[in-house]
């Protein structure tokens, strides 16, 4: 799918926009259609806390000297762990950051600004 840049809009709306537009009416049955609002609400909160954890990736990757490209790999792992802290319970949570945090050091990433990554994290989104 084309994306097309609004002039104007943040990065947030632009999203919101485009998840808008993916949300045909007609291929959409009709129980969904009642619950387009709510779907909408719930991706526009979304929007906002994956582009707070982007900042964040943004700032620290780019305090370390990372180039551009491979800051998208630092953005999968803190996406991995923002939904580990949405969906884990505190007795496995710190195994299941460390196995994450493994995955991601064996594919080439920094190791000390992956743990950096997960502390800003935590403290970002709690």
């Amino acid at each position: 799918m084309k994306k097309h840049n609004t002039p104007g809009i943040s990065r947030v709306e632009q999203q919101v926009f485009n998840y808008l537009r993916r949300q045909d009416p007609d291929h959409i049955a009709l129980h969904f259609a009642r619950q387009r609002s709510g779907m909408v609400a719930n991706y526009y909160l979304y929007a906002l806390k994956a582009d707070r954890i982007y900042r964040l990736v943004c700032e620290l990757a780019g305090k370390a000297g990372v180039a551009p490209a491979v800051r998208r790999l630092y953005y999968s792992f803190a996406l991995e762990l923002e939904k580990l802290y949405r969906t884990r319970q505190n007795r496995d949570l710190a195994t299941e950051i460390e196995i994450r945090r493994y995955k991601w050091t064996r594919r080439g990433l920094d190791p000390q600004l992956l743990d950096r990554l997960a502390a800003a994290l935590r403290r970002e989104i709690g």
